[in-house]
């Protein structure tokens, strides 16, 4: 009975799973292509006549929909094919999901994994892993140089601390070696603190003296800090990227990318700024139109900014200007 309540219950999460990554596009009509094709030769056809400004709006706003439209269209298209790493991921998920059903139910605990995909602070978590993964592999193979030089002085000198009462072997080097990395990675005060302990009266007291106080050094206190300290880093990094782009929506004109403060104190206040000077939705509409119109429809200034919009040059954006600080500035002057 519950091998058969688990195989439906697996059944209904790869139905879902598969709704949820794989969304099913309805494209337009071939009604609704041609419609929208006589639409654009009617715009081409039309516009040279119709000058006055309850027109042009209205081809604008006709405009805007067919480029909303497609868009979407794109947008569908891009969702119904996901790319590598997302058809990846969710191989992985029904691999994982045939290996619960027929091995054990341990491995649905591997699908709990997605939610990593929801949140953008665990994905930094990960990224300060993955983006430095060569950074950390040649550290963790200096690392492995260094604990393999202290496992020939073990093999060597101090083979008789390495005793199975405490879990540690050293007939060979290869045991002394893993002997190392199992116990001595994982010890607060590395090697030492599970060998056997020196007294004075033997003679190898010194010599694991300067053995055990090294190890510490360098393999506890060093590699382990800089290997922490590479992911740490890289996490605190990723972290102030997002809260500056925080900063940069909330604090900057996405037009101009002057800053609140300059509005608030000089100009006419931050919100009649970003929803009427330098409304961004009319920018886009202004772009698109220049954008869509015949360029023989055009006067010298939309011209101009044609030609630069095929250049992908933005001078002829308000970057770091805006007229009414340039206004406020020349009264006060």
């Amino acid at each position: 009975t519950v091998s058969i309540i688990q195989t439906i219950l697996a059944c209904i999460a790869l139905v879902f799973c598969g709704v949820e990554r794989y969304p099913i596009s309805i494209y337009r009509s071939r009604k609704q292509m041609l419609r929208s094709k006589a639409l654009s030769q009617e715009y081409k056809n039309d516009l040279a006549i119709e000058r006055n400004s309850s027109q042009l709006v209205k081809r604008i706003k006709t405009t805007i929909a067919e480029y909303t439209e497609g868009l979407a269209i794109d947008a569908e298209r891009s969702r119904a094919s996901p790319g590598l790493g997302v058809k990846m991921l969710n191989l992985t998920y029904v691999l994982f999901s045939f290996l619960a059903l027929l091995l054990h139910p341990l491995f649905y605990s591997v699908l709990l994994l997605d939610v990593i995909k929801t949140s953008e602070d665990l994905q930094n978590i990960i990224s300060s892993v993955t983006l430095n993964l060569i950074q950390l592999f040649k550290t963790g193979l200096l690392g492995g140089i260094v604990m393999y030089f202290y496992a020939i002085l073990g093999y060597l000198y101090f083979s008789d601390a390495y005793t199975s009462d405490n879990n540690l072997y050293c007939e060979t080097l290869f045991h002394c070696f893993t002997s190392i990395i199992n116990n001595g990675l994982r010890s607060g005060g590395g090697i030492g603190d599970v060998l056997d302990p020196a007294t004075m009266d033997d003679g190898q007291y010194w010599g694991r003296y300067f053995y055990d106080f090294s190890f510490f050094v360098f393999c506890i206190i060093i590699l382990l800090n800089i290997i922490f300290g590479i992911i740490i880093d890289t996490f605190a990094e990723l972290r102030d990227r997002k809260k500056d782009r925080e900063n940069n929506i909330r604090g900057k004109c996405f037009v101009c990318g002057l800053d609140k403060y300059e509005f608030d104190t000089k100009g006419n206040g931050w919100e009649l700024h970003v929803y009427s000077e330098h409304n961004v939705y009319a920018y886009l509409n202004y772009l698109i139109y220049i954008q869509k119109k015949n360029i023989n429809d055009c006067n010298a200034i939309e011209k101009r900014v044609k030609e630069l919009m095929k250049l992908k040059d933005i001078s002829f954006m308000p970057i770091q200007k805006s007229y009414v600080l340039d206004l406020k500035d020349g009264d006060d002057n």
